[in-house]
């Protein structure tokens, strides 16, 4: 065996090194950390299947980008669902599944309009369409 061969091998294998530990320790986390906290996660795959399959995917680097941005993202504003990694590693989505409502306005109920219609349905004093009966119809200014 040659020299610049052996030193091709230690090479891919320092480059392999970070995405090895980084799933090492998703591996610790499922087994060790997440009976302790509970299956919690509101997306599919769950946040450490989702991590392993993003290293795994785009590399220790954009890999740990992307977990981040998805462990930020479970949280209780956020409607969760199906979230595969992205085949093109973009960090941010043009869509995103979260959103979170407005308290300034009192018509946002959910954030999310395709539910909020059904909601306002149900609830006619939340809807901006229903007049409020205890407060006059203001004039327009001349």
């Amino acid at each position: 065996m040659n020299l610049a061969h052996r030193l091709r091998q230690i090479a891919a294998w320092l480059v392999d090194l970070p995405a090895a530990l980084l799933l090492g320790l998703i591996r610790v986390y499922r087994y060790v950390g997440s009976p302790i906290v509970g299956r919690s996660c509101r997306f599919t795959p769950s946040c450490s299947a989702y991590g392993m399959e993003a290293v795994r995917k785009h590399g220790a680097a954009r890999g740990t980008l992307l977990t981040a941005w998805r462990i930020a993202r479970c949280n209780p504003w956020c409607e969760g669902g199906p979230d595969p990694v992205p085949d093109d590693g973009r960090v941010f989505k043009p869509r995103c599944a979260c959103t979170v409502a407005s308290t300034s306005s009192p018509s946002a109920l959910t954030g999310h309009p395709e539910r909020d219609g059904a909601l306002a349905a149900a609830d006619p004093a939340a809807s901006p369409a229903s007049p409020n009966p205890a407060s006059p119809n203001p004039k327009p200014h001349s």
